[in-house]
């Protein structure tokens, strides 16, 4: 039953849309999906028919494209290098070189590329409506998950800047998130705790506090970033400046100074979380916003390590995947509850995938949505709205089931974190996974480590740690439980070892600071992506200087 204030609520209104649209989409939209192949043919033609007099269409004669293998053999399996230098000519204006007439670019997404130079991905309007509905099925599902125990307060989605750098024609470079963010529609924008120009703050220590200041003004029931360990930066960002935020709501200022954005006086509720910053010596999350219910983040791959952490900063909070999506779209839909995996984003890319032992083959076989199986794992091949064709993604997923014949995924791993100094290839996924498991069984917190290959004197992995104020007393002990589980979870990786081609792993400790830093020095920490797994046998000798022992 509705009472009579929530009729007139329009916050509760919007609410409520947004949970029938994700009944709607349960109903009509996920409700034909068995012929998958024709789906995604549709929206492979929907892509060249679009950009099919682009200069990339022209060069690569889209004219002549008539099936998917006509698709195939004109465009070779590419990486962004393929790409580049027609996305240097967008940059400069010149739009026609990778879209067709009528196609607006709005920005460009910046993200990291495997070889440490940044890549720009053209963020168009066909991509941004793409990108945007996938936002708005997740939202669905998950509004109409909770409809029994609705989310009554506001949200906070921590996102980056838009605009971190331009071109040379007056195209902003950054984040998409804060593009989605600025676009959205002002009823929308009345859920938000915190305005848009909180995420302007290029410093990422101000834009947090920012966020954070923002937010205690309003009753928060969800969070929402990408990286969970933004999250547990926020919690500690709130327990290191309790007091500066205590003052702050009682001015009504931002860092003692006024704010880019606008803010309240809030001398009462200053003076209660005063009273219990003096209880306890700290303020925690459930203090400020006792109403919070749902944090919302990357749970698959190698992230568990900080998702294990999030209840003791949180408390009893239900944590949902927010799906895999990177700069270059949304991949997948976790519209199962309390799982990281999602279902495959079939309505708004292109894909194909190549078996995970065949990535570095010349002519891999590929696979197509409808060909995958259970319980194997490839890796992605992106074909997007955004001008990228037969993209390799590198982002390894297992397909763990089907949903109406659409196959479900969960994200392990990118594919460039796989090591193999005798032919073992070890998946970084497999190394969180087995220091996850040890650390619980040791009773220790391991967050900061890089595991390296090494030639000298014999084929081995060092595992470098970072020294804490609390260090581990058996490292010996550790590293034999270490080794022990790469063989039950790697076979290659135990014929190596058995054989005597690889040497048990090495423990060292790094001094403090070494890989912490890394995330704290990043200009967008709420995108950083740990490194666990260094590939390269070269990559230990850049932090030599800093091994203790």
């Amino acid at each position: 039953m509705i009472s009579k204030n929530q009729k007139f609520n329009l916050s509760f209104l919007i609410r409520k849309t947004i949970e029938l649209r994700g009944r709607f989409y349960l109903r009509y939209k996920f409700k034909n999906l068995e012929n998958i192949a024709a789906i995604q043919r549709r929206v492979l033609f929907e892509k060249i028919k679009r950009n099919h007099f682009s200069d990339f269409g022209r060069d690569y004669h889209f004219e002549k494209i008539q099936s998917i293998p006509d698709f195939q053999k004109a465009i070779p399996l590419s990486e962004y290098d393929t790409f580049a230098p027609y996305i240097e000519r967008v940059k400069r204006g010149d739009i026609k070189a990778l879209f067709g007439p009528g196609e607006k670019l709005l920005m460009f997404a910046l993200t990291s590329g495997t070889t440490g130079r940044a890549k720009y991905i053209p963020v168009t309007g066909s991509f941004l409506k793409e990108y945007k509905e996938g936002s708005k099925i997740w939202t669905s599902f998950l509004a109409a998950e909770f409809s029994k125990n609705p989310v009554s307060g506001k949200g906070l989605p921590i996102y980056s800047p838009i605009e971190e750098e331009k071109t040379s024609f007056g195209f902003s470079c950054g984040a998409i998130s804060g593009l989605i963010a600025k676009s959205q529609g002002r009823l929308v924008r009345r859920l938000y705790a915190a305005p848009f120009e909180v995420s302007l703050y290029q410093n990422p220590a101000d834009r947090l506090y920012a966020y954070l200041r923002a937010a205690a003004e309003h009753r928060v029931s969800i969070m929402v970033t990408a990286n969970p360990s933004t999250l547990i930066q926020f919690a500690k960002t709130l327990e290191a400046k309790s007091h500066e935020l205590i003052e702050d709501l009682k001015q009504g200022t931002f860092k003692g100074r006024l704010a880019s954005f606008s803010l309240k006086q809030l001398p009462k509720k200053a003076e209660k979380l005063n009273k219990i910053l003096t209880a306890k010596g700290k303020l925690e999350v459930r203090d400020v916003w006792p109403e919070l219910q749902i944090l919302a983040c990357w749970k698959g791959g190698t992230l568990f390590h900080y998702v294990d952490k999030l209840p003791a900063f949180f408390g009893n909070v239900a944590v949902k995947d927010i799906g895999l999506l990177a700069s270059e779209g949304r991949f997948s839909y976790p519209i199962f509850s309390d799982s990281d995996e999602g279902l495959l984003n079939i309505f708004h890319h292109f894909y194909e995938f190549i078996s995970e032992d065949a990535e570095d083959f010349e002519k891999p076989r590929i696979y197509l949505a409808h060909e995958l199986e259970a319980g194997k794992r490839y890796f992605m091949v992106i074909t997007t709205s955004s001008g990228l064709y037969r993209y390799k993604l590198h982002d390894l997923i297992e397909v763990t089931r089907f949903y109406r014949k659409v196959p479900v995924i969960r994200f392990l791993n990118k594919g460039r974190h796989i090591a193999s100094l005798t032919g073992e290839k070890l998946t970084e996924y497999q190394v969180t996974t087995c220091m996850h498991k040890i650390a619980a069984a040791h009773e220790v917190h391991i967050p900061f480590y890089r595991f390296f290959p090494l030639y000298d004197p014999s084929p081995h992995y060092a595992l470098c740690v970072e020294k804490t104020r609390h260090p581990i007393s058996e490292t010996q002990k550790l590293i034999e439980s270490f080794d022990s589980e790469l063989q039950k979870i790697n076979i290659e990786y135990a014929s190596k070892r058995l054989s005597g081609r690889l040497a048990q792993p090495k423990f060292h400790w790094v001094k403090e600071g070494v890989f912490s830093d890394e995330r704290k020095n990043s200009h967008r920490p709420e995108q950083f992506k740990p490194v666990y797994l260094d590939p390269d046998p070269e990559g230990y000798h850049k932090f030599k200087e800093a091994v203790i022992l």
